[in-house]
């Protein structure tokens, strides 16, 4: 076929595309999800970063420019550092990176989609990506430095390749759907290591359904054997540079050690959350969706004996998908909850869009199962818009509460950007500063640190005058957004070493409230 013959039959294809109006509403969510995303990017594109995001940023500036990394959790998975790296390196920008966090946030608007549109169909894969598109908590962690983004998309589109080459029935490609899904869990244990849980879900959805007959299926190991290899770019860095193949799992373990946990209190965690997270409209609907589990369970003969009837073997995985990644970190919560606060509502983002594939179940089975029966196209019709302008108005509940949310914080730790680059303009390379804000900091003046502890956080004065002694760091910097040992706000003005007051920032106009101070260290 000639190259003119090959752009006419793709130029055919994409009319054939846009004349389906399920593609079209489908163009139309996306475009709203990008909109609504580069609204927030532009109000966060300069703001500061979190103790978090300076640890994942000096790691970045470290690999590229060799500057110091004095503040750097070795726990932290190690691809998202060099993949930021990589767009470091080339546009020399931390909004490159940013906009990099706002292009993975409409991926997995799309993986929301492609999860419902396989499971079930593309209506149902289509409302699933509407209510992803407006939910706060997604929009809120799009505009920050932070690897969570990543665990809904990689999740998601684990199980959803899963289900498009293993269990769906039309597929051409099963192979490479398996392949993909397997490629996607090794892949993601280096991102973000609650991805991998998507393979306990597929194992615990295979024993329910086969028992130990999917051992016995030579796809699925083949599968696995082509994926294995791609193990070795997460374990051998992790390994070398932090000293075991699976940080975050020697991190929990060490919690564990050390603290008590929340106990059976734990098992309230996320599930007290909910209210807070989904808001009223989504709340509403998600506990109503909750049917489909009770129908499941009534069912479950068909999943038991891996029969087809209806949605119900459809509903039980999507259900699993969720249920697996929320068990899991309300286990953390019982077992290392407790002073340690091991629970955090980002670690459960890869519960939604499995929630939300639920809810737009559900509510097609309402229209299915009830709004069909209604007499009158024109009535049924009326019945559905009235469930869609509800659903609307909970993504606009959602929006609201991301603007308020996002804007809430874009001036926190503000100040400790100025201040950190005031100290990188008046220092060289080889100098350090002593402050409690390190990671930040630490990215901002691509200088080496002098804590006031050494991770204890109650080290006395007298060590600390030892290590400034020793050390010689040219800076003090006091600052109220990671607090210091209380002795700390007073050795400017104790005698016990020669400081003097040299820069200062203020959080208010009238300058009368400093939130970041600096002072030159003199030593005789």
């Amino acid at each position: 076929m000639s190259e003119d013959k090959t752009v006419e039959a793709r130029k055919e294809k994409i009319k054939i595309w846009l004349k389906d109006r399920d593609n079209l509403i489908l163009l139309a969510v996306l475009a709203f999800a990008i909109i609504i995303r580069l609204y927030f990017f532009f109000i966060t594109q300069n703001q500061a970063v979190w103790w978090d995001e300076g640890e994942y940023m000096l790691r970045v500036k470290h690999i590229v420019l060799d500057t110091p990394q004095d503040g750097f959790f070795s726990g932290r998975e190690l691809f998202t550092p060099y993949f930021w790296a990589l767009i470091y390196l080339l546009f020399k920008s931390e909004v490159a990176i940013r906009f990099v966090q706002l292009v993975i946030s409409v991926l997995t608007v799309y993986a929301t989609y492609m999860l419902g549109k396989y499971v079930y169909d593309k209506k149902i894969g289509i409302l699933s990506a509407l209510f992803m598109s407006a939910f706060w908590l997604h929009l809120f962690f799009t505009t920050r430095l932070l690897t969570y983004l990543y665990a809904p998309l990689f999740y998601t589109l684990a199980l959803a390749f899963f289900w498009k080459g293993y269990i769906s029935e039309n597929e051409p490609h099963k192979d490479r759907y398996l392949f993909l899904s397997f490629l996607t869990i090794i892949i993601g244990l280096g991102i973000y290591t609650s991805i991998a849980f998507s393979a306990f879900a597929i194992i615990i959805y295979l024993f329910a359904t086969e028992r130990f007959a999917f051992l016995k299926n030579k796809r699925l190991w083949i599968s696995a054997a082509k994926a294995a290899p791609f193990l070795l770019l997460s374990f051998i860095p992790s390994y070398i540079v932090q000293g075991t193949f699976i940080p975050r799992l020697r991190q929990i373990g060490e919690i564990k050690a050390t603290e008590t946990g929340a106990g059976l209190k734990g098992i309230m965690t996320y599930i007290t959350m909910m209210p807070r997270l989904a808001l009223f409209i989504y709340l509403i609907i998600m506990i109503l969706s909750l049917f489909l589990v009770i129908r499941f369970l009534f069912f479950s003969d068909v999943i038991y004996k891996n029969k087809s009837y209806g949605y119900v073997k459809n509903d039980f995985y999507i259900f699993l998908g969720g249920l697996v990644i929320f068990g899991f970190y309300t286990w953390v919560s019982i077992t290392a909850g407790g002073p340690a606060g091991a629970n955090y509502d980002a670690w459960i983002l890869p519960v939604f869009p499995f929630a939300f594939v639920l809810m737009s179940r559900f509510v097609y089975y309402i229209k299915e199962n009830f709004i069909s029966k209604i007499s009158g196209e024109r009535e049924r019709k009326a019945a559905f818009a009235l469930i869609i302008i509800i659903i609307l108005f909970g993504a606009y509940q959602h929006i609201s509460f991301a603007n308020d949310s996002i804007k809430g914080k874009v001036d926190s730790f503000y100040n400790l950007k100025p201040a950190g680059i005031w100290i990188k303009e008046n220092s060289v390379k080889g100098d350090t500063f002593v402050t409690s804000a390190v990671p930040e900091m630490t990215y901002y003046a691509e200088r080496g640190v002098v804590g006031f502890s050494n991770g204890t956080y109650n080290m006395s004065v007298e060590w600390f005058l030892e290590q400034v002694r020793a050390k010689k760091p040219k800076y003090y910097v006091l600052t109220v957004w990671e607090r210091s040992p209380e002795w700390a706000y007073s050795l400017p003005e104790s005698g016990k070493l020669n400081m003097t007051p040299v820069q200062a920032y203020y959080v208010d106009p009238q300058r009368q409230q400093s939130d970041v101070a600096i002072y030159r260290i003199t030593y005789n």
